[in-house]
């Protein structure tokens, strides 16, 4: 379940730039129908998050904007960074920018600001003598960026977090080869570019001994993601690991869906025959499922009601209703493990949570209540609070001060975990 496809017939392009000619063999199939639209293969706000691309908030940090009005920003670029190693770190020394065609767009040079200990030539290629006269810094490259990459662009790299933060710059809609070609072993594993590269484009990179070239791997990353463009999404991917979409399935088999989710969703999932509709609201999403149910050329309705993981989320952005609940949570590992008992833990409801399970019921009751005769109902719950889960990870990981010790913060952890991964489904067939 991914996103629309009625977008996907466009071609990648940006005003005035041609496919023909193309040093890219693979530029010129993005004229034709693709299996899916290009923003299917992009990162999923959970996927940036669990691969590192979380920069908001930190100092030096520079955003991409939306394109100015009646402009034509590029697409789809492809991006590679070289760096050395400073006296604070790594810093950037080599920005390089491609469009989908091959076609270097930029391709700079940067002065770190601070003093380097180490040029890193083995693997950034670059040297003293290369560095020597430069003068752009950070700053610069940062406005020759923005000028070229905008808030709608694309963004193809390999493991393109490092790169981003090389440039101190936050970019949300990324095509990231390391997590495209899943690793045969699964997991947070990743495979090299290099032997991607030589995998699927029957050629070798980074083998000069002179260090990577950010301008043959940009081109590398543009290619095999558009290998997978072109191709479908299960290009590439291990023969025990091939998915298939439910919506694309039942489109297969004949079947006509209704998506009705939020609109981030909506574009991700919907796909082949489904009709799609976006919605803001658990009451919009109410309106829409009664009517659609009773759409006889409809065999499947997709209905998500949000107001209860959407509190779950509000709940662990109020670092005071945060600190309530975890310190709630101690006191009743404490008394479970002091207790014979075996009852398990159990948690204070609040008004404005039975409040929402009120309204949800309703809302279930209704549309069952709209279903013709014969029509199957299931609700699942899917995982259960995952909010504060991604919250506590992010404390342990990022050693935020608090005034719980960690080691009852990861207890804390466990539990919430083991409870977050316990879903239910209930089926019924109205009569």
């Amino acid at each position: 379940m991914k996103r629309k496809r009625d977008c996907a017939n466009s071609a990648v392009r940006r005003s005035g730039v041609e496919s023909s000619g193309s040093d890219n063999p693979f530029a010129v199939e993005l004229t034709k129908d693709l299996p899916f639209p290009i923003t299917y293969y992009t990162l999923t706000a959970k996927e940036l998050e669990d691969n590192g691309y979380s920069y908001n908030n930190q100092p030096g940090f520079v955003s991409t904007l939306p394109a100015p009005s009646g402009s034509s920003p590029y697409e789809m670029l492809a991006l590679d960074c070289e760096m050395c190693v400073t006296s604070n770190g790594f810093e950037l020394t080599r920005v390089t920018l491609v469009d989908v065609n091959g076609r270097v767009v930029l391709d700079k040079l940067v002065k770190p600001s601070n003093p380097i200990i180490d040029y890193n030539t083995r693997y950034s290629g670059i040297t003293f003598e290369m560095l020597n006269d430069v003068t752009i810094s950070l700053e610069d490259i940062q406005k020759d960026f923005l000028k070229l990459v905008y808030k709608e662009t694309i963004l193809v790299g390999h493991s393109l977090e490092n790169d981003l933060l090389a440039l101190k710059i936050n970019h949300h809609l990324v095509i990231d080869t390391a997590v495209l070609y899943k690793h045969p072993r699964g997991g947070s594993y990743k495979t090299a570019l290099r032997v991607l590269t030589r995998r699927f484009l029957k050629r070798e990179i980074q083998d000069s001994g002179k260090g990577h070239d950010s301008v043959e791997d940009a081109r590398a990353t543009m290619e095999l993601a558009l290998l997978k463009i072109i191709n479908g999404p299960e290009f590439g991917s291990p023969p025990p690991f091939m998915r298939k979409k439910l919506l694309t399935i039942l489109s297969e088999c004949g079947k006509v869906s209704s998506f009705i989710d939020d609109v981030s969703l909506v574009k991700r999932y919907a796909s082949g025959s489904c009709h799609a509709f976006p919605v803001s609201s658990d009451d919009e999403v109410l309106s829409k499922s009664k009517k659609e149910v009773k759409n006889d050329k409809v065999h499947f309705v997709w209905a998500h009601f949000s107001e209860l993981n959407s509190y779950y989320k509000k709940q662990v952005e109020d670092t005071e209703k945060l600190n309530g609940k975890l310190a709630e949570m101690i006191s009743l590992l404490t008394c479970e493990k002091n207790s014979t008992s075996k009852t398990g833990t159990k948690f204070r409801v609040t008004s404005e949570l039975k409040a929402i399970l009120r309204r949800l019921n309703a809302k279930v009751e209704s549309l069952y209540d709209a279903l013709p005769a014969n029509a199957m109902l299931i609700i699942s719950t899917g995982h259960g609070d995952t909010a504060i889960v991604h919250r506590l990870r992010k404390m342990l990981t990022e050693q935020v001060e608090t005034t719980i010790c960690r080691e009852k913060l990861v207890k804390v952890l466990e539990e919430l975990q083991a409870q977050a991964e316990v879903g239910l489904c209930f089926v019924s067939v109205k009569h």
